[in-house]
């Protein structure tokens, strides 16, 4: 099981069959239910906020489950044509999958791998410049060349709200974009809607792809002070879009790891 990044998974997957010529149209996504069993596990790590959620906040202390099912609708672009499809709210440029096996339920502190899966999703993109110019990563595992500036406008990161995972993607993120991390905004889902598990990757996607359609960033549920370890751009008040690339991150445990790049469709 991919747990949390399984409908990111679900998604890159439906893409790969439409590349390969299996199919024309796929339909992907995830659906979660309130468990007790998960709430009860989740109670165990010591991860569940007894508030709200509230991912990179100083205070944070944790996590609350979501509920809710998001699907999306894949099509090549020529079928696409051919049925004389109206509306198109964006495409789903690139993957990037990876594992670190580091911990059943704990992120690998350095993101080598969430890094790696980064880097692949904008590099299959064409979010990345060639190899070896400014901005290359240098960790385990990494995939050279560094985010392109100006051509990613926000990211909607995984989030959960737990003390490490957040810390460590917005590290990540750091080391990916560079001088460009403190200037692209982040929306995070997961403070509006709880964490929705297997649901989480295709939400995520689904808001990039509205946003990219709109071309603007919804205003941000205020979490209060950021951590000093994981300040990102979190604007409170709707923000315009004109990049032509969105970043999405789906992590679970057993260190899987999904990112996929969205791009507006009229990019």
């Amino acid at each position: 099981s991919n747990a949390c990044a399984a409908s990111g998974y679900a998604l890159s997957l439906a893409a790969d069959l439409i590349r390969s010529g299996e199919a024309d149209v796929v339909v992907a996504g995830g659906s979660e239910a309130y468990s007790r069993v998960g709430l009860a596990c989740f109670n165990r790590l010591g991860a569940i906020d007894p508030e709200r959620c509230r991912p990179f906040a100083a205070d944070r202390r944790g996590t609350v489950f979501g509920e809710g099912a998001a699907v999306l609708v894949l099509e090549s672009a020529e079928h696409a044509r051919r049925r004389g499809v109206k509306t198109v709210y964006a495409r789903l440029a690139g993957t990037g999958w990876s594992c670190d096996a580091h911990h059943a339920t704990a992120p690998e502190p350095g993101g080598a791998q969430i890094e790696r899966a980064m880097r692949e999703a904008l590099r299959e993109a064409g979010a990345l410049p060639d190899p070896g110019t400014a901005g290359a990563a240098t960790g385990p595992g990494a995939v050279p060349g560094g985010a392109e500036a100006g051509r990613l406008g926000f990211v909607v990161p995984h989030g959960t709200g737990t003390e490490l995972n957040d810390v460590v993607e917005v590290r990540t993120l750091a080391a990916v974009l560079g001088a460009a991390a403190p200037l692209t905004p982040l929306y995070s889902l997961k403070a509006l809607l709880g964490h929705t598990g297997g649901a989480a990757g295709a939400f995520a996607a689904l808001a990039a792809a509205l946003v990219l359609h709109h071309g603007t960033l919804p205003p941000n549920v205020p979490v209060g002070a950021l951590d000093p370890e994981c300040e990102a751009p979190l604007p409170t008040a709707p923000t315009p879009v004109t990049a032509p690339y969105g970043l999405v991150n789906a992590y679970a445990f057993g260190g899987n790891n999904v990112s996929l790049v969205l791009q507006g469709a009229a990019a």
